[in-house]
């Protein structure tokens, strides 16, 4: 199961309540939930390089996570975001120099270019241009165009949610309920 490592910002400690919400939650997921302490370390970047030398080694999936500058923290340490969930046009979670040092893949040029506020209000405001976009999640996977090609490279999904996602997502859920044995069919 995948290590969840989470990181406190300036005014809270490693086990704060919020960390310990999260890692109950995580830790019912079967993950491994671990807070690094960062108290009496001010200086983002020394954290990043904390938690860079706290993950070393881990052979499991890591899962870095942070609020406030625990974020910036757990962003900045990373070597894949999934930015999911925002699809308004006028709202953003993801910083332009997060963007500026990824390899930005999306499901679709089209509706991120339409939906998604990560990309449009910097596009609007003149800091990033389209091209950001490397490519779509299905050049990736059909071998046109390469994904992450060293452990430096930082890569970030900019997700929408598109109606074939949709579709692949139901077809796997209704065959594994069909395996199970679950659920009943009906003549339409």
């Amino acid at each position: 199961m995948p290590v969840v490592y989470f990181s406190h910002g300036q005014a809270s400690g490693p086990w704060g309540s919020k960390i310990k919400a999260m890692a109950k939650a995580v830790s019912a997921l079967g993950c491994n939930a671990k807070s690094v302490d960062y108290r009496g370390i001010a200086d983002p970047k020394e954290r990043v390089e904390k938690l860079i030398t706290e993950c070393q080694g881990v052979e499991k999936p890591l899962i870095l996570v942070g609020s406030s500058m625990g974020g910036y923290v757990a962003t900045a340490a990373a070597t894949h975001i999934n930015a999911i969930g925002s699809n308004n046009p006028s709202r953003k979670e993801i910083g332009v120099d997060t963007l500026k040092r990824a390899k930005v893949v999306v499901d679709s040029r089209d509706t991120v270019l339409n939906e998604a506020g990560d990309i449009l209000i910097p596009i609007k405001m003149g800091q990033i241009d389209p091209n950001i976009i490397y490519a779509e999640l299905s050049e990736i996977v059909t071998g046109q165009k390469q994904g992450r090609i060293n452990d430096e490279e930082i890569t970030l999904f900019e997700s929408v949610g598109i109606p074939s996602e949709d579709v692949a997502m139901m077809k796997a859920i209704y065959l594994e309920a069909k395996k199970k044995g679950y659920g009943t069919e009906i003549e339409i």
